[in-house]
């Protein structure tokens, strides 16, 4: 339709063919196809870039396009180009922000370092640099939540903001178990207890609000698993009504999402149950884990995770050969696994 318009240099014109290469770009992301998202982005940044004059498009369409751009080379796993992009993303909010000031442009100078964080992570595997940049972030959201307390948005990104940076700091539910973290537990404590009371405010405002219940439980379980690492009996307190409120959930939801933090709940509370003296309880509590586990994720990954706590249990219990044993086996597993993933097969 607008093909016929693409030599205009009527600026109202430009801007419209700028600004659907950005939205076609960004619809291509949004079914993962980061082959034309790409390309397309680039064109609208490339030409936005060309122009001697300011063709009047919005910070939020630029930068969002800067993100996509740095989120499909990251699914690429091109890790300089994913840093070129950022980096770009960076210089362009932080000159936004330096003309205005406005809240919106401090947002996505936020937005930017939360990517540059999952990117030291995924590609470079950098935990300490991935918490800086995580820690970058959060500090800006929590300053823009006590400037707008009425935006949802910066509180519910800064919710985000601090449970990552807990994942970072000391590990956690779902990917934060087997991700590089930094080893420091007293900080991941400290950066998931701030998720949880944001998540459990926005459950109190509307108790039928199923979505922010599994949130919240599901912030619990993650200060629950922090706090077994020194005190089991104290973890029961945090994981126990975590566990009770994810498995209350609809099926539906339990399905779709809460199901990664509920099989942790479950392995999670067998393991302080263990811990804590009560041998039978974690017993039961494993074998339901394992079941729950076996039900949801037949093929996933969770099935080895889940026996990583399946040898904690039963070397809680004195059962150290036998935990010794599993672990061996895990390994091997894992071992088979990464080199299928690599194409590559077993001598």
């Amino acid at each position: 339709i607008l093909g016929p318009f693409v030599a205009s240099a009527e600026p109202a014109t430009e801007a419209a063919l700028i600004r659907v290469d950005f939205g076609t770009g960004m619809l291509h992301w949004s079914s993962q196809a980061a082959e034309p998202a790409i390309a397309r982005v680039r064109a609208a940044l490339q030409a936005l870039s060309a122009k001697a004059h300011d063709p009047g498009l919005d910070g939020r369409t630029i930068a969002r396009g800067h993100l996509v751009l740095a989120l499909a080379y990251r699914a690429q796993n091109d890790r300089a180009a994913a840093a070129a992009a950022i980096d770009q993303m960076l210089t362009f909010a932080r000159a936004w922000a330096a003309r205005d000031g406005s809240a919106e442009a401090r947002y996505w100078v936020a937005i930017a370092h939360e990517e540059g964080a999952q990117q030291a992570r995924a590609l470079a595997g950098d935990p300490d640099l991935a918490l800086r940049s995580q820690t970058l972030a959060r500090d800006l959201l929590r300053a823009l939540s006590a400037e707008v307390p009425t935006n949802a948005a910066y509180r519910r990104e800064l919710f985000y903001s601090s449970f990552v940076a807990g994942a970072l700091a000391g590990g956690g539910p779902n990917d934060g178990l087997w991700s590089p973290t930094t080893g420091d537990l007293a900080a991941a404590e400290v950066a998931y207890r701030e998720a949880m009371a944001l998540a459990d405010q926005v459950a109190a405002r509307d108790p039928n609000d199923v979505r922010a219940r599994a949130e919240a439980a599901a912030t619990r379980v993650a200060v629950g698993w922090v706090v077994l690492q020194r005190d089991s009996a104290a973890a029961l307190t945090l994981l126990e009504p975590a566990l009770a409120e994810l498995a209350a959930l609809p099926e539906d939801l339990r399905v779709a999402n809460s199901a990664h933090d509920e099989w942790f709940a479950r392995c999670a509370t067998a393991v302080a149950r263990a811990r804590a003296g009560q041998r039978e309880q974690a017993l039961v509590e494993l074998t339901g884990a394992k079941a729950f586990v076996a039900r949801y994720f037949p093929d996933g990954v969770e099935t080895l995770q889940c026996q990583v706590f399946e040898a904690e249990v039963q070397a809680a219990l004195g059962q150290t050969d036998a935990a010794a044993a599993l672990l061996d086996q895990l390994v091997s597993a894992l071992m088979v696994k990464a080199m299928t993933g690599l194409g590559l097969q077993q001598s």
